[in-house]
This record gives C-alpha cells, structure tokens and sequence, in this order.
C-alpha cells in the first residue's frame, strides 16, 4: 500500500535504518511474502539485510518473538509493525539510545484523542508508564 510516494513498508524499515539497525526479519502472511521478497530483495541496495518468515494466522504481537527465536539468538531486539510511522524532531537520537539500551525495554508511544481504537499505554500523572 502507498503512503504518498512510497510503499507503506519502506517507512518502518527507515525507522529501523535510522536506529542503526541492518539485520531485519520481516515477518508476513502467507499471501504477501513473495510481494515483499519481489520489492525489499535482500535488502543490500539500502545496506541492510533483510530475512523473512511467515505468521501463518494472526495470533497476536508476541508470537513474532517466537517465529523469530533463530533470528534473534542472543541478540537485542525491536519490534516494529509494518502500519506505523514514527517522526519528529530527535527521534533519530531516541532510537539510537534505545538501540544501546542493556537491559529493560524501550516503548515509543505518544497521546491520542481516542485510545480505544489502538494499542494503550497508560501513564501516571508524572507521565511514566503505569500500564
């Protein structure tokens, strides 16, 4: 699917270019995985390698963890969904920062007029997450 002038994919790989990361599984349906092999190739015309594997069913966010256990070995990991775009003044130092991160985990979020209609975070009245 295009956003503007570009495929709606090629926004969360940049995400993930900006933050330093090169190895990138992306994991799809069944149905899409040869159309995402046929425009991504292996990744090396943007300096990345890219993998794939496929979520046979919709069986939630975590199970990509799973599919990517081999992938992952012992390395870091982030998680980004293919429909999201993330921008704003910093976010290349963020993701970055994360990217370092030890231990613990990193969660990009941000305020919404109508959370019901997506993923929640919940935050405390000092703005730290609480949920």
């Amino acid at each position: 699917m295009p956003v503007y002038d570009k495929p709606m994919v090629y926004y969360p790989l940049a995400t993930l270019m900006q933050a330093g990361i090169r190895d990138i599984l992306v994991i799809t349906t069944p149905r899409d995985q040869l159309a995402y092999v046929d425009l991504l190739g292996d990744g090396s015309q943007w300096g990345i390698n890219l993998q794939y594997t496929v979520q046979a069913s919709p069986d939630g966010l975590a199970q990509a963890f799973l599919l990517a256990e081999k992938f992952i070995g012992q390395d870091p990991v982030c998680l980004v969904l293919g429909d999201n775009i993330f921008y704003g003044a910093g976010l290349t130092t963020k993701l970055k920062r994360a990217a370092q991160r030890t231990e613990g985990a990193s969660v990009f979020a941000y305020y919404v007029q109508d959370p019901e209609r997506y993923g929640v975070v919940e935050f405390d009245a000092q703005g730290r997450r609480s949920g």
